[in-house]
């Protein structure tokens, strides 16, 4: 997890970004006009102290010029630090070189003042760096003041000529004072619209959002600005100032030791490192229950991320809460109807014959069953073992027929009984199984149900209509009336063993073979042998046949 970057804190971030890129701008912009400006006044200066016979200071105001058209340039690519320094080092070295070879009185110095204002609209971040600086000029002017302020130049103007630069120097001082201030004034007006517009969208972005936002800051207070949305979704307008853990898990189903948890992570996250935030992230809760004031209960959706400041400590946390109460219950019924489809698929696999007797025996399974705890007061291994057999034969049933969710569900009470076996520690607990005697039994209803009411196919089938519409082996009937068709009538003999055979097919009219009609119990054999630690038994037939639908539970 990392410190957020979503449109949440991107939109509070970048008010500040914002009114800076503004603010280096607007400086950029005025820095460029000071740079012509200044550039302008030293070609002036330049002349001016050629005409007088000082020469050097001419040759420093070259180097001058050259500053400020860097200063031109860098203001013009916007890069207000680099302007910044071209132009004060520029007035600095100036300042004192022309002070001290003309003489204080000729108010070069005034311009070293000037580096204050303009060290404090300087775009530098680091507040240390600007009290450094402004200390360094301070320190710069008080050493020129006392070195200088007395001191006789070695290349002295006329008195007229020193009077004239002296005012210059002091109207320009002022001058550009005014014009800083002037730009410094727009600079903060300009940001304030900013921040006040950027607020604007904040708001009314926490008044729209459909998404309960709050932020958590010291001792775990909620801040006072929050979504709208956030108290339609706690049903209560009591948020700003209140404890988080109050405010969201009261009335949870988040347990002490997970609240004490989020808690902790809380306390160990707020004004540390975002490292704190991510090892312990895992803590927090993503998801509970809450009821309502009415007793209704709403399923809550918890995101938590961190905020963090200028020096990459935790400020403060961000917690998005969604109601899915409505998710979640659409998600519950999707998992109904997708159940019910692949329980529907289920049934359709077996006949409706075969599926109304595997329904029938199980409710008999599940009858005996009852009937044997509910007599039975303590541990009695005959019995235990007569549970075992009975839900382990209907878990076969079930399996042969790939009834899936049945055969899970008895497996699961079938092992509680074989644990009972196999341990004679184990407890006797009749309200234990009669439980899961009933989830059982509530699945059998439901299969129920479902071939009943939703596919119609309620009773016995073709079963039923037994006595009215017979079965046979339609290619054993063939080769009984090609026999009849073919036979010598003339050969007694051989007319007799043909009615005799036609007999013999007449009489398996609505009969099976023995083995189908039992091939649902048998084909759990193996696997109740194997559980009863025996070997798995042989069955052989001879040839019987059962009347269909004869051999039901």
């Amino acid at each position: 997890m990392h410190a957020i970057k979503t449109e949440d804190q991107t939109a509070a971030s970048n008010v500040e970004e914002q009114a800076s890129r503004q603010m280096n701008h607007t400086y950029s912009r005025a820095m460029k006009y000071v740079c012509v400006l200044a550039f302008l006044l030293h070609v002036a200066f330049m002349a001016l102290f050629a005409w007088n016979g000082v020469a050097i200071l001419a040759k420093i105001n070259i180097i001058s010029l050259l500053f400020f058209i860097g200063g031109f340039y860098a203001a013009h690519r916007n890069r207000p630090g680099v302007t910044t320094a071209l132009a004060g080092t520029e007035v600095t070295a100036h300042a004192i070189a022309a002070t001290f070879i003309i003489g204080w009185d000729t108010g070069f110095h005034y311009y070293v003042i000037l580096l204050l204002p303009t060290l404090v609209m300087s775009s530098l971040r680091s507040v240390g760096l600007k009290i450094a600086l402004i200390t360094v000029a301070a320190v710069v002017y008080g050493g020129m003041h006392w070195a200088l302020s007395e001191a006789t130049p070695p290349h002295p103007l006329p008195p007229v000529v020193t009077l004239g630069l002296q005012y210059f120097n002091l109207s320009g001082f002022l001058l550009l004072l005014t014009l800083m201030a002037t730009i410094y004034y727009v600079m903060i007006n300009r940001a304030n619209k900013a921040i006040y517009s950027k607020t604007q969208d904040i708001n009314n972005m926490l008044q729209n959002l459909p998404e309960g936002v709050l932020t958590i800051g010291k001792d775990n207070l909620v801040h006072h600005e929050y979504s709208a949305h956030l108290a339609s979704i706690l049903e209560t307008d009591d948020i700003a100032n209140q404890n988080v853990m109050t405010l969201i898990f009261n009335n949870s189903n988040v347990t002490e030791d997970a609240r004490s948890q989020v808690e902790a992570t809380l306390g160990a996250s707020l004004g540390e490192d975002e490292l704190n935030f991510e090892f312990n992230a895992h803590l927090l809760t993503g998801e509970l229950d809450k009821t309502m004031p009415d007793g209704r209960v709403k399923s809550l959706a918890l995101r938590w991320s961190p905020i963090l400041d200028r020096r990459g400590l935790l400020e403060k946390i961000m917690l998005c809460v969604r109601d899915v109460t409505e998710l979640k219950r659409l998600e519950a019924e999707a998992g109904k109807r997708k159940r019910e489809l692949e329980i529907i698929g289920e049934i359709l696999a077996v006949s409706q014959e075969k599926f109304q007797d595997f329904i029938d025996s199980a409710n008999k399974f599940i009858d005996d069953n009852r009937r044997l705890i509910q007599q039975t007061q303590g541990r009695r291994d005959d019995v235990i073992s007569l549970l075992f057999r009975n839900m382990h034969t209907l878990k076969g049933n079930a399996r042969t027929y790939a009834l899936l969710y049945m055969t899970n569900l008895v497996h699961v009470t079938e092992q509680a009984y074989d644990e009972l076996r196999k341990n004679e520690a184990a407890p006797w607990d009749q309200a234990a199984f009669l439980a899961q005697l009933d989830q059982v039994q509530d699945l059998i209803n439901q299969y129920a149900h479902i071939n009943d009411t939703v596919l119609g196919r309620k009773g016995p089938g073709r079963r039923g209509q037994i006595e009215k519409f017979l079965m046979v082996d339609k290619d054993q009937l063939q080769r009984a009336m090609g026999m009849l068709s073919e036979v010598d009538t003339e050969d007694p003999t051989a007319m007799r063993a043909v009615l005799t055979h036609l007999g013999r097919t007449l009489h398996m009219v609505g009969t099976e073979p023995i083995e189908d009609a039992v091939a649902g119990p048998l084909s759990s054999l193996p696997s109740l042998a194997r559980e009863l630690g025996k070997l798995p038994p042989q069955v052989h037939f001879a040839g019987w046949r059962a009347a269909a639908g004869g051999c039901g539970s």
